[in-house]
């Protein structure tokens, strides 16, 4: 029971617009920061999984290179998280 507390435990989308968080280290690109924006982005709908916004809008928020948004992307797909 308490597994299923913790899945929906609500998190916060203006996060990503935070001056404290916006002064931190950004990640690098990586599968789970990848996957944790898609979770929890600014670009979410009320529609799980969807995201009205192109992959270089994305790569372009958390400020990744292209390739490494790719690659990144590719390991979210791989896992079939995405």
């Amino acid at each position: 029971m308490a597994a299923d507390k913790e899945r929906y435990r609500r998190v916060s989308v203006r996060m990503w617009v935070d001056d404290a968080l916006r002064r931190l280290t950004p990640s690098p690109p990586c599968g789970q920061s990848l996957w944790f924006h898609l979770l929890t982005g600014p670009h979410t709908t009320n529609v799980p999984g969807v995201i009205p916004v192109s992959p270089a809008v994305i790569g372009a928020t958390l400020k990744w290179p292209a390739k490494g948004f790719a690659e990144a992307f590719a390991e979210v797909l791989r896992e079939g998280m995405a």
